[in-house]
């Protein structure tokens, strides 16, 4: 189940000045990926939205999720 993502304007702010290159549409994409022996790892990336994504945008920053990703 995908619910809702809070984006603190500080983190808006943070998220506009990443790289993100020419093109529009692309995002700051957060995933968790098995890592090792610590369990799991956080993943971020500069990516562009897939077609089963959930996009997430406040204050002009926009967050992707995969849709193998589920938050409550």
């Amino acid at each position: 189940m995908v619910g809702q993502i809070t984006i603190t304007d500080r983190a808006a702010e943070k998220i506009r000045k990443l790289p993100t290159g020419a093109k529009d549409g692309y995002g700051l994409r957060v995933g968790v990926v098995e890592g090792g022996c610590s369990g799991y790892e956080y993943k971020m990336e500069i990516d562009s939205p897939g077609a089963e994504d959930k996009v997430f945008e406040q204050n002009g920053a926009r967050v992707l999720l995969g849709a193998k990703a589920s938050i409550t």
